[in-house]
């Protein structure tokens, strides 16, 4: 096995100084962000997707990038494709998965990940991320467009608080996962004018027994989910469990899906915010 990595490693350093921009993206957000930017002609290969439903015009585009793994992919696929630089989540640069920082610097290879991906990302953090991504890749003008179009759209749905609650659910299983006071989507919707019944809880992701949840007053419940068949799943088994049927987000029909990668960055944070603030999210209709 170590030989094969040396060999896939020499390569690499030969082929490096004959290419421009090699990219291997390993997040959804990152892949995403990238294409948004028209920077598809440089990601070399994406993964570690984790079966997210992206938009259809990422769908068509992805179709020409190969996709080299679901999760975590072996530090041989990464060689192969001779990457100048990799993107993605933080996790991936540990020598369990694809090698360190230190090893992958030392092996002519530029990493990049989003910290408002982490527990502590906010809309700021995001557009710190954005020009630092800007810089290295070259294009700095067309990231402080972004930005602007972003801050622009965000001043329009800053919405003061409606005085509603919500419920932001990943897992309904025995330990359900929920978002608390830190994180990305946490900061979006409190642009949306929402208060989540955890905010005060200083993590994202979090489990929590039922006891504790149906003990909150909710107006709205929102499902994160990887896809809509996804959420109805989730959904139904809700019903089946029947802690909410006295709630206002159950009687007045305010449950609604998210996909994941709307609580990842992204160049659509104002977009999110707008559909959770005007309730423009998918949702079942009773009776159906």
């Amino acid at each position: 096995m170590k030989k094969v990595l040396i060999f896939f490693i020499i390569i690499f350093r030969i082929s490096v100084s004959q290419e421009n921009i090699r990219i291997i993206s390993l997040s959804h957000f990152s892949t995403r962000i990238l294409i948004e930017l028209e920077q598809e002609k440089k990601i070399a290969a994406q993964g570690w997707n984790n079966n997210i439903e992206f938009p259809e015009d990422i769908e068509e585009k992805l179709k020409d990038i190969p996709d080299i793994s679901v999760g975590v992919p072996t530090k041989e696929k990464i060689y192969q494709y001779a990457p100048t630089h990799i993107i993605g989540w933080e996790s991936a640069f540990t020598d369990k998965n694809i090698g360190s920082k230190e090893e992958l610097k030392n092996n002519g290879i530029k990493i990049f990940s989003f910290e408002s991906a982490s527990t502590n990302g906010t809309i700021e953090i995001l557009f710190d991320d954005l020009r630092k991504l800007g810089k290295l890749l070259l294009i700095e003008n067309k990231i402080e467009e972004e930005i602007r179009k972003i801050s622009e759209n965000l001043k329009k749905f800053e919405y003061p608080n409606k005085g509603e609650n919500i419920l932001f659910i990943s897992n309904v299983d025995k330990n359900p996962s929920l978002i608390g006071g830190n994180g990305l989507i946490q900061s979006i919707s409190e642009k949306a004018g929402y208060r989540n019944v955890f905010g005060d809880i200083n993590k994202n992701y979090f489990t929590a027994d039922w006891e504790n949840i149906i003990e909150k007053d909710i107006d709205n419940i929102i499902i994160l989910a990887i896809d809509e068949k996804d959420f109805k799943n989730k959904y139904n088994k809700l019903l089946n469990k029947g802690y909410f049927n006295d709630k206002k987000a159950f009687s007045k029909n305010n449950i609604f899906y998210l996909n994941y990668i709307e609580t990842a960055p992204s160049l659509h944070i104002a977009e999110t915010a707008e559909k959770i603030a005007l309730k423009k999210l998918y949702r079942v209709e009773k009776n159906k």
